[in-house]
Protein backbone atom coordinates (compact mmCIF):
# COMPACT_ATOMS: atom_id res chain seq x y z
CA UNK A 1 0.00 0.00 0.00
CA UNK A 2 1.14 3.13 -0.87
CA UNK A 3 0.28 6.93 0.57
CA UNK A 4 -2.68 7.56 -0.80
CA UNK A 5 -4.11 4.08 0.50
CA UNK A 6 -5.81 5.23 3.76
CA UNK A 7 -7.39 7.49 0.47
CA UNK A 8 -8.28 5.02 -1.64
CA UNK A 9 -9.46 2.21 1.42
CA UNK A 10 -11.96 4.88 2.47
CA UNK A 11 -13.40 5.46 -1.09
CA UNK A 12 -13.71 1.62 -1.56
CA UNK A 13 -15.62 1.34 1.60
CA UNK A 14 -17.99 4.34 0.82
CA UNK A 15 -18.72 2.55 -2.86
CA UNK A 16 -22.14 1.25 -2.99
CA UNK A 17 -21.88 -0.06 -6.23
CA UNK A 18 -23.18 -4.13 -6.50
CA UNK A 19 -19.90 -6.73 -4.97
CA UNK A 20 -18.49 -8.58 -7.37
CA UNK A 21 -15.29 -11.18 -7.14
CA UNK A 22 -13.85 -8.82 -9.66
CA UNK A 23 -13.35 -5.93 -7.59
CA UNK A 24 -12.78 -8.16 -4.56
CA UNK A 25 -9.79 -9.00 -6.92
CA UNK A 26 -8.90 -5.12 -7.10
CA UNK A 27 -8.91 -4.87 -3.69
CA UNK A 28 -7.08 -7.22 -2.80
CA UNK A 29 -4.45 -6.57 -4.81
CA UNK A 30 -4.14 -2.85 -3.53
CA UNK A 31 -2.47 -4.57 -0.17
CA UNK A 32 0.79 -6.07 -2.32
CA UNK A 33 2.87 -8.82 -1.22
CA UNK A 34 6.08 -7.21 -0.16
CA UNK A 35 4.29 -4.37 1.61
CA UNK A 36 4.41 -5.28 5.29
CA UNK A 37 8.75 -6.51 4.67
CA UNK A 38 8.99 -3.06 2.82
CA UNK A 39 7.56 -0.95 5.95
CA UNK A 40 8.80 -3.49 8.35
CA UNK A 41 12.48 -2.35 6.68
CA UNK A 42 11.58 1.57 6.92
CA UNK A 43 10.72 1.14 10.53
CA UNK A 44 14.14 -0.38 11.44
CA UNK A 45 15.90 2.28 9.72
CA UNK A 46 13.77 4.85 11.29
CA UNK A 47 14.24 3.61 14.92
CA UNK A 48 17.89 3.35 14.44
CA UNK A 49 17.55 7.37 14.18
CA UNK A 50 16.82 8.71 17.35
CA UNK A 51 15.02 11.76 15.66
CA UNK A 52 12.58 9.31 13.86
CA UNK A 53 12.04 6.63 16.29
CA UNK A 54 9.14 8.30 18.55
CA UNK A 55 7.71 8.96 14.62
CA UNK A 56 8.28 5.25 13.83
CA UNK A 57 6.41 3.59 16.49
CA UNK A 58 3.32 6.07 15.40
CA UNK A 59 3.59 5.19 11.92
CA UNK A 60 3.77 1.10 13.10
CA UNK A 61 0.42 1.65 14.50
CA UNK A 62 -1.11 3.39 11.76
CA UNK A 63 0.49 0.84 9.46
CA UNK A 64 -0.88 -1.98 11.75
CA UNK A 65 -4.30 -0.17 11.62
CA UNK A 66 -4.31 0.13 7.99
CA UNK A 67 -3.65 -3.48 7.63
CA UNK A 68 -6.28 -4.57 10.01
CA UNK A 69 -9.01 -1.78 8.50
CA UNK A 70 -8.27 -3.94 4.71
CA UNK A 71 -8.20 -6.83 5.97
CA UNK A 72 -11.75 -6.41 7.74
CA UNK A 73 -13.00 -4.76 4.47
CA UNK A 74 -11.99 -7.31 2.35
CA UNK A 75 -14.20 -9.51 4.68
CA UNK A 76 -17.33 -7.45 3.97
CA UNK A 77 -16.31 -6.86 0.70
CA UNK A 78 -16.23 -11.04 0.08
CA UNK A 79 -19.59 -11.47 2.52
CA UNK A 80 -21.41 -9.04 -0.19
CA UNK A 81 -20.24 -10.86 -3.03
CA UNK A 82 -22.48 -13.78 -4.91
CA UNK A 83 -22.01 -17.08 -3.93
CA UNK A 84 -19.87 -19.11 -5.83
CA UNK A 85 -22.19 -21.89 -6.30
CA UNK A 86 -24.92 -19.82 -7.29
CA UNK A 87 -23.14 -17.68 -9.69
CA UNK A 88 -21.58 -21.49 -11.01
CA UNK A 89 -25.31 -22.66 -11.24
CA UNK A 90 -26.41 -20.05 -13.33
CA UNK A 91 -24.10 -19.93 -15.35
CA UNK A 92 -24.32 -23.68 -15.88
CA UNK A 93 -27.86 -23.23 -16.72
CA UNK A 94 -27.44 -20.69 -19.12
CA UNK A 95 -24.96 -22.86 -21.14
CA UNK A 96 -27.42 -25.48 -21.01
CA UNK A 97 -30.29 -23.90 -22.62
CA UNK A 98 -27.83 -22.30 -25.19
CA UNK A 99 -29.77 -23.31 -28.20
CA UNK A 100 -32.80 -24.16 -26.89
CA UNK A 101 -36.35 -22.48 -28.37
CA UNK A 102 -36.70 -20.29 -25.18
CA UNK A 103 -33.73 -18.98 -25.14
CA UNK A 104 -33.65 -18.06 -28.84
CA UNK A 105 -37.05 -16.38 -28.39
CA UNK A 106 -35.45 -14.37 -25.49
CA UNK A 107 -32.79 -12.86 -28.05
CA UNK A 108 -34.90 -11.82 -30.68
CA UNK A 109 -33.67 -14.96 -32.82
CA UNK A 110 -36.20 -17.42 -34.18
CA UNK A 111 -36.42 -20.86 -32.70
CA UNK A 112 -34.47 -23.80 -34.46
CA UNK A 113 -36.54 -26.68 -35.20
CA UNK A 114 -36.23 -29.22 -32.07
CA UNK A 115 -39.58 -31.63 -33.82
CA UNK A 116 -37.17 -33.24 -36.68
CA UNK A 117 -39.19 -36.19 -37.98
CA UNK A 118 -37.59 -39.39 -37.58
CA UNK A 119 -36.08 -41.48 -40.30
CA UNK A 120 -38.26 -43.57 -41.99
CA UNK A 121 -37.80 -46.73 -42.52
CA UNK A 122 -38.02 -49.23 -45.67
CA UNK A 123 -40.26 -51.45 -45.74
CA UNK A 124 -39.39 -55.27 -44.31
CA UNK A 125 -38.76 -57.80 -47.03
CA UNK A 126 -39.88 -61.49 -46.14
Amino acid sequence: MNKTSRHLLNRDMADREPRTWLGYARNAARHEPGDDEQVEQWLQQARADTALAGDADTLADAWQQLAADHRAFLNTYAADCPEGEAYNGTRDAVRRSAGSPQRQIRCGRPPARVDTPEPTRPPAVH
